[in-house]
């Protein structure tokens, strides 16, 4: 399923979002983490991760990734 940018950018803006109210990171951190990750093309490539669409779930699943690369 393709996603205008707009869409693209409502998502994001919800995980991070996500990431600065229960993880409590920094926007600047939060926003990186989704920018440098591929969620966005995992979600595209499974129309039902679109229909329910969970921003805690990505942001619990992008806060582990990122502690692991660390």
């Amino acid at each position: 399923m393709i996603l205008s940018s707009q869409e693209k950018e409502r998502m994001k803006n919800y995980v991070i979002n996500s990431l600065i109210e229960k993880y409590n990171y920094p926007k600047d951190k939060a926003s990186d983490i989704v920018n440098n990750s591929s969620f966005i093309e995992e979600l595209q490539k499974d129309p039902n991760k679109i229909l329910y669409f969970d921003s805690e779930f990505w942001a619990s699943r992008l806060s582990a990734r990122s502690k692991i690369k660390c």
